[in-house]
């Protein structure tokens, strides 16, 4: 877990992040009642972001390379133009 999703995790225990960001506060700690969701939907957000913010750094590239920033496609062409 990257260090800024642990320090927004522990702003989110001391009840801090909604302070920072009001709109934040509706998902703090929401649970999907499904077999589906395992995170809260605060969490599960957190570690979208920190997942699309490793693709697009590239670091992900072999799970994801249609979408990698060395991909073709994100350079604004096809693999067979």
């Amino acid at each position: 877990m990257p260090a800024r999703l642990r320090a927004w995790n522990r702003c989110t225990t001391w009840d801090s992040s909604a302070r920072l960001i009001p709109e934040w506060e509706p998902v703090v700690g929401r649970v999907q009642h499904d077999l589906y969701h395992v995170y809260t939907v605060d969490q599960h957000s957190l570690y979208a972001v920190a997942t699309l913010k490793a693709i697009a750094r590239g670091e992900m590239a072999a799970e994801y390379p249609q979408v990698s920033p060395s991909s073709p496609r994100s350079r604004g062409g096809w693999p067979c133009s």
